[in-house]
């Protein structure tokens, strides 16, 4: 098994952290650099399913007692009557004995620039415009102009987008850390809609981060802001 002298205290406490996405595994955050993952047999025995949102906010699963995830270990694991730990919304496994997860195989790869990482990128506007398309076509960023630039690409973190299931705009925001996203996300709940811009839902730009999904408070068309925007400027009238 794993060196447990050698593991950290992460938001689920103190073990051992699985995925069964290589594509998660394989984020610089977590191999730092390097082109190897570790293929693991793991022994999950009876696993505390909980979801993401309330491991964000400090709460568990009632079902399972009021022990916050981020002080488990093996007790307090174990006297809830469970083995493990899985996050299905983030594909998170945590296991809390060295022996609950072998390496068995080392996997060398490589890294590969994709294209795009949208959906599609190829409607045509009027006036020469294209869209991006992102989370299974659901939201449309429409681009004009040589400068325009698609989210997840370049610089652009930012942009306006059309929500085709609703008919109306949406503010979207990239978060290439996926904690930082979900204390964002939290952070905005917590404030609530007097104070800041009411978070819609959330979704995953594979291979680049999470994008949440704002109302769009500020009117304009502009297809990339890239600098932060005040919730009720106009895009005209964004800070420098």
């Amino acid at each position: 098994g794993f060196d447990e002298a050698r593991w950290k205290g992460g938001k689920y406490g103190i073990g051992q952290y699985l995925s069964a996405d290589a594509g998660k595994a394989a984020r610089h955050q977590y191999t730092q650099g390097d082109k190897m993952l570790l293929l693991c047999e793991a022994a999950l025995g009876r696993a505390w399913q909980i979801h993401r949102d309330a491991a964000s906010s400090g709460s568990a699963d009632c079902s399972a007692g009021s022990a916050l995830p981020g002080s488990l270990d093996v007790s307090s694991l174990r006297q809830k009557g469970y083995d493990s730990l899985a996050v299905p919304e983030s594909d998170e496994i945590v296991v809390y004995r060295r022996y609950q997860a072998v390496p068995r195989y080392i996997i060398h790869f490589e890294r590969r620039t994709h294209q795009s990482p949208h959906d599609e990128l190829s409607h045509s506007l009027g006036g020469g415009g294209t869209t991006a398309a992102f989370d299974n076509g659901r939201y449309e960023q429409r681009l004009f102009g040589d400068g325009a630039t698609a989210l997840g690409l370049g610089n652009c973190t930012r942009c306006r987008a059309f929500d085709r299931r609703t008919g109306s705009d949406v503010f979207l925001k990239l978060v290439h850390d996926e904690e930082r996203a979900a204390r964002e996300a939290a952070a905005l709940r917590a404030v609530g809609p007097l104070h800041a811009a009411t978070l819609m839902s959330i979704f995953e730009l594979k291979g680049v981060g999470q994008v949440l999904v704002l109302e769009a408070a500020q009117p304009g068309n502009d297809a990339c802001l890239a600098r932060v925007c005040r919730r009720h400027d106009t895009v005209g009238n964004v800070d420098e």
